[in-house]
């Protein structure tokens, strides 16, 4: 039914550093299973520092088959690439993507690369982009006036017009076979929009959801976090209010209006039932949106007790020689210090577990591995967590800088007893759902969109090895709309340290002490993996969005 149909995948930046969805992407892409179904992608994405290099922009997973900044136009497209650098006062570089490896997962498929552009639009002519703006003000109320000064935003619209003519210029979509152009977040949403506005009706057009901006945005600014917004959202729902209703109006955001716009597209797909939630709740229009969930997969690795015990002898090694002592048990949490993955959690947890340790004569290292340098407020809570404490120590790794033979980031990922997730905005949890996979215990918060998944996959009931934090409990308390969106800090520091009193004890108890319980919680990562797989989620979920996309009927609107 649609095994010929070409999908455009339109993502904010590509390259070394950037690609958010890169793993996401990569894990779809190279899906055997998707690739029965779908006969070509094509990556889009705008050059956000035109001054760099060709060879500083991508890295080398990209083959350069045209760029006219380069002097490469032998390629096939090479007329058409160059029309359309005239027209749109833009340039261009297309090659070959390959699919790249993430923790060394194996491809199932046998396509080894998509097609990739990037463009340009530094210069860009001002007339299609101006008639773009336009029409956005007259069919969606987009007020681009507003957001212009914002670079990120005026980005997005220079790159709409150019993308649009691109994928002519590769002969990808016809209105007999249209195209599916995929946002994915709200970075290709004006490119989505000229398509919902071409005439020909060559696109079929989605969002897919991975976070909701706003929401994200609302949940960091208030000192109650989660803790205020999911009782707020809970009580505004049984009251038929929405967000703006709660929040006040939220159009200063481009962010926001431009994925309130998503609803004029063929189908929106969210990463989790929470985010269709969340979608649903920012304004009346969106209350009845379908929405597809199709929840993010893994790799089909299935971790050995030989392997993981390997690991943790390979990590405990490692910690002896920087920390001066063999930790009985490793603990990771694998993000960037930002607001929303709730790390100051971590540490409140571990100050209680520190005091069991002592009496139990047990010893622990965090490991927090992102990809950013540590934020230096916490990095300073970090050291004064060290200072204080003996039995437990926390290690921060930035990925991008971290160079050794004797221990990668993935011997850390399977080697660890249990993986820290305590967020406070979590669209899903693919480090959560991994860790779970190669038998480590884990904390996520209840917020955390892979709950939905795991819940799936054992019939309702949590795991062994999940204990959820709940941080959205108000530990007996009734508070009405004020009470709660005045919830301060002092208020959530009592209801955070009752709940983390609560989950280092239930660490303790259910971290394994012999072989036998970690074969146990191996088993339970097993049976995650056997649904959880790239291949059984994109049949069980994407193909079934990709197919409601297909089907879906939208006017066809013809613009002068």
């Amino acid at each position: 039914m649609y095994n010929r149909n070409t999908i455009i995948h339109i993502n904010d930046q590509i390259g070394p550093g950037h690609d958010h969805t890169g793993p996401v992407l990569d894990g779809i892409l190279s899906s055997g299973i998707y690739q029965q179904h779908i006969y070509r992608d094509i990556i889009i994405s705008p050059i956000t520092n035109h001054k760099k290099a060709t060879k500083d922009i991508i890295d080398d997973s990209y083959q350069v088959l045209y760029s006219s900044r380069d002097n490469l136009r032998k390629h096939p497209y090479s007329r058409n690439f160059a029309e359309v650098e005239e027209k749109f006062g833009v340039s261009i570089i297309f090659g070959h993507r390959n699919l790249i490896s993430h923790d060394n997962q194996t491809a199932t498929g046998d396509k080894t690369h998509v097609e990739f552009v990037l463009i340009d639009v530094s210069e860009a002519a001002p007339s299609p982009v101006n008639a773009l703006k336009a029409w956005m003000y007259d069919e969606f109320g987009i007020e681009s006036n507003r957001y212009e000064a914002n670079k990120d935003y005026d980005l997005y619209v220079k790159l709409a017009p150019a993308a649009l003519a691109v994928t002519r210029a590769m002969d990808a979509c016809h209105p007999d076979n249209p195209a599916i152009m995929i946002s994915h977040d709200v970075s290709g949403m004006p490119t989505i929009l000229a398509a919902v506005l071409d005439p020909l009706a060559s696109f079929k057009t989605v969002l897919w959801a991975h976070e909701v901006p706003t929401v994200s945005d609302i949940i960091q600014q208030y000192p109650g976090h989660d803790t205020m917004f999911c009782n707020i959202m809970q009580w505004a729902k049984a009251n038929d209010y929405f967000l703006s209703d709660v929040f006040g109006p939220q159009d200063y955001s481009y962010k926001h209006k431009l994925f309130c716009a998503a609803r004029h597209c063929d189908n929106i797909i969210a990463v989790s039932q929470r985010v269709a939630d969340h979608i649903r709740f920012l304004e009346p229009q969106m209350k009845y949106q379908e929405i597809d969930v199709a929840p993010d997969g893994l790799p089909c690795r299935i971790i050995t007790l030989h392997q993981k015990l390997q690991c943790k002898i390979n990590a405990q090694q490692f910690s002896q020689n920087l920390l001066g002592y063999c930790p009985d048990h490793i603990f990771t949490h694998f993000a960037n210090t930002h607001t929303t993955k709730g790390c100051w959690r971590d540490l409140r947890v571990l100050y209680h577990l520190e005091q069991i340790f002592a009496k139990q004569h047990k010893t622990a290292v965090l490991f927090i591995i992102g990809t950013e340098n540590c934020d230096s407020q916490f990095r300073t809570c970090i050291q004064q967590f060290n200072d204080r404490n003996h039995k437990i120590k926390i290690l921060y790794i930035n990925q991008r800088n971290y160079a050794t033979d004797s221990l990668d980031t993935l011997d850390i990922k399977i080697a660890s007893d249990l993986e820290f997730g305590q967020s406070i905005y979590e669209p899903f949890g693919l480090a959560q759902l991994q860790a779970l996979s190669f038998g480590s215990l884990c904390i996520p918060t209840n917020v955390c969109g892979c709950l939905e998944l795991i819940n799936k996959i054992f019939n309702g009931t949590l795991p062994a090895n999940v204990i959820s934090a709940n941080y959205t409990a108000l530990c007996g308390q009734t508070l009405g709309k004020n009470s709660l969106l005045h919830l301060n800090q002092n208020q959530r520091d009592n209801i955070e340290e009752a709940i983390s009193i609560n989950i280092a004890g239930q660490i303790a108890k259910k971290l394994p002490t012999d072989h036998q319980q970690l074969q146990k919680l191996l088993d339970i990562g097993h049976k995650i993996i056997e649904y959880a797989n790239w291949d059984n989620i994109i049949e069980k979920h994407h193909l079934k969005a990709i197919r409601h996309t297909l089907i879906k009927q939208r006017n066809i609107r013809q613009i002068a």
